[in-house]
């Protein structure tokens, strides 16, 4: 399974043929079946460093109210995130590629390298 970064472009499985664990359009489920609001907000603050929860988080990275795809907290979270971090979630969560905007690397080893996007393994030790 591959956790792309929260700003990729929709639609990733299809393109790809491969699994993803989540992407933008699993926020938006919240909205429409408020019975997973618990789950995508759980795997939203662990996989994307954003906690839904925390008022003050949100009002803090927020622009008048509005937490976009493109805002820098997503891409710091991942860009901060060391090698054991990626481990332990890949294990919780099943995955074991992320695919990553190039100007921001990421504490993995790089399978494929990309102009734009690059694709990293989560090793497992």
């Amino acid at each position: 399974m591959i956790l792309p970064a929260i700003m990729t472009q929709t639609k990733l499985q299809p393109r790809i043929g491969h699994p993803v664990l989540m992407e933008a359009e699993s926020l938006y489920l919240m909205s429409y079946m408020p019975s997973l609001a618990p789950a995508i907000g759980a795997m939203t603050r662990d996989l994307y460093g954003v906690d839904y929860a925390d008022r003050d988080q949100i009002e803090h990275i927020s622009q008048n109210g509005r937490l976009g795809l493109s805002f820098p907290c997503w891409r710091e979270a991942w860009k901060n995130r060391k090698r054991h971090e990626w481990q332990a979630l890949g294990r919780k969560y099943g995955f074991r590629l992320a695919l990553a905007p190039s100007e921001a690397p990421l504490d993995l080893p790089v399978v494929l390298p990309g102009p734009f996007w690059s694709l990293y393994e989560i090793p497992e030790n």
